[in-house]
């Protein structure tokens, strides 16, 4: 499959957005259950509530599954799942995801002992925090990327020989073992695939035929569950979680239909892309950050307008933050941001 310019640029517009998104993901002031109303008879408090829930909780969630579903379509580009192209690719990824997943999160680590959030930190908790419980919680999407590229080659095998069969199964696995309502394991391994299947077998025109059923049903899911929050219905965890899922899917597989297949809908301008590099330090700084920021501004705006407030400023402050970081780093040391975003 070749990649044209405009295909390879959606995909930087998307990456560029989901980045957006997952700082709004780690902005919102409420909490992620799904089966946990606000009860409050504050007007204001449920608009916040319902306001937060809506985009960080269902629009925004579509950004980690498309970050999966690209990796393993870049993965899958020029792999002939030979042994020698996979540890070729297994060394390009440890420069680029384990290198400066380890930088970061023993940065994160001594930051994190200077401010005293951490003491007595022994050989053991050094190990913990550098490689498999980092301060920055969201790396466990490098940790996932990491084991999946380990899989790589057993994934491109079987898809190559069994593809319908090995969707049926991790689209089971996903959508009714996972019970995780965000992305567990089985839903980076779903979407990493879908990703790669993309590209080893390429959509044809007929897949046009069913935008409109995609997009659609996304639109009705995302009206359904915005109504039940509002109304403060309350719904088992699990139904809410498939829901959660079947919605998802859909935004991807019309996101896939854009990128892959529309010619008259959007073309991107190349100066609506964000650098891979910016992307990936965004992705490093922004939650230990934000998450300072957020705590900060609930001693000053503690009230719910306040809170609403903040929710929208406090990710634009912290993107612009990381930005000027990116900026400066690139700026003044070329060789330390190469290694620092994996040479992106």
């Amino acid at each position: 499959m070749n990649i044209s310019t405009q295909i390879s640029r959606k995909f930087r517009f998307v990456s560029t957005c989901s980045m957006v998104m997952v700082v709004f993901i780690h902005a919102k002031f409420i909490m992620s259950r799904w089966d946990v109303c606000m009860k409050t008879d504050c007007m204001v408090g449920r608009i916040s509530d319902i306001v937060q829930f809506s985009i960080s909780e269902m629009l925004c969630r579509l950004a980690v599954p498309l970050f999966f579903l690209t990796s393993g379509f870049f993965m899958a580009n020029r792999n002939d799942g030979s042994i020698q192209t996979y540890i070729y690719k297994i060394k390009g990824r440890a420069r680029s995801i384990l290198v400066p997943y380890l930088i970061f999160s023993i940065a994160w680590l001594a930051i994190s002992m200077f401010a005293n959030r951490i003491e007595n930190v022994g050989i053991k908790d050094f190990l913990l925090y550098s490689f498999v419980s980092p301060i920055p919680f969201q790396f466990w999407f490098l940790q996932h990327l990491m084991a999946l590229t380990l899989l790589s080659i057993l994934l491109y095998q079987l898809l190559k020989h069994f593809r319908i069969s090995v969707r049926l199964l991790l689209g089971f696995i996903y959508f009714l073992l996972d019970n995780d309502i965000r992305t567990g394991f089985g839903g980076s391994l779903f979407y990493y695939a879908m990703g790669m299947s993309l590209y080893m077998n390429p959509l044809t025109n007929k897949a046009l035929r069913y935008k409109n059923l995609f997009i659609y049903t996304f639109v009705l899911l995302f009206i359904v569950c915005f109504w039940i929050r509002f109304l403060g219905i309350e719904i088992g965890h699990a139904i809410y979680g498939i829901a959660n899922k079947i919605m998802i899917f859909c935004g991807v597989c019309w996101c896939v239909w854009w990128i892959l297949l529309d010619k008259q809908l959007f073309n991107v301008p190349k100066g609506l892309t964000m650098g891979a590099g910016t992307s990936f330090l965004i992705f490093c700084l922004h939650e230990p950050l934000l998450s300072f920021l957020k705590n900060t501004y609930l001693h000053i705006f503690s009230t719910q307008h306040g809170i609403l407030v903040g929710y929208f400023i406090l990710p634009l402050v912290t993107i612009f933050l990381c930005l000027l970081v990116d900026y400066l780093i690139k700026k003044t040391n070329t060789t330390l941001y190469k290694v620092l975003t994996g040479n992106r």
